[in-house]
Parts: C-alpha cells; structure tokens; sequence
C-alpha cells in the first residue's frame, strides 16, 4: 500500500528535524522543554508518527537554529519524488535520467 503525500511529507520533516538536534547535540527532553511538547510527541514528530502543527514547527526551528523556509523547500522536493513514485516504471526512470542530465 502506498503512503499519502501526508505521510511521506511527515517523514522528511521528522528526518531533517532529527538529525539537526543529533548534529547541535541536543536531546529529545531538551526539545521538549524549550517547545513546551512532550518528549514523546518529539520521538513521534522525528518518527514520522505525527504531524507537526505550524506554530510548533516554528518553535523547534527556534530551538535547533532551523529556518523555517527549508520545510517549505523541503515539501516541494517531497511531493516532487512523491508524483514521480506514482507513475508506471518506464516514465520514471526517463524522467531521472533526464533530471541527471541538468544536473550535470
């Protein structure tokens, strides 16, 4: 079964806020604290397993150093590859190795 744009979107999101703290040095409780969420709903948004509300994520991008617009740049790649999973086989791959082709 594939996963909403949602979903997948939640994921990335989660990703990029984990490894920022990892790589600042900051705990999960640490992000809590200062945000004002619960350990666990920081655990859940970082797993993908919840979706995190505007104001919150301009709370964790306050307390990591983020800035905001990354997640903005960040949707548009994700539903990019997003549509392009959803596409039969063949037309993906052309359309790879035609994004390898401007990129170089």
């Amino acid at each position: 079964m594939q996963k909403d744009f949602d979903q997948t979107f939640s994921e990335a999101v989660g990703k990029k806020i984990r490894r920022k703290r990892i790589s600042l040095g900051i705990s999960i409780s640490e992000v809590a604290r200062e945000t004002g969420l619960f350990r666990q709903s920081i655990y859940n948004i970082e797993n993908g397993e919840s979706r995190i509300l505007m104001i919150k994520l301009f709370e964790v991008c306050r307390v990591l150093k983020m800035n905001p617009d990354d997640f903005k740049k960040l949707h548009g790649k994700v539903k990019l590859f997003w549509e392009m999973e959803r596409l039969p086989l063949h037309i993906q791959r052309e359309l790879r190795n035609a994004l390898k082709k401007l990129s170089n």
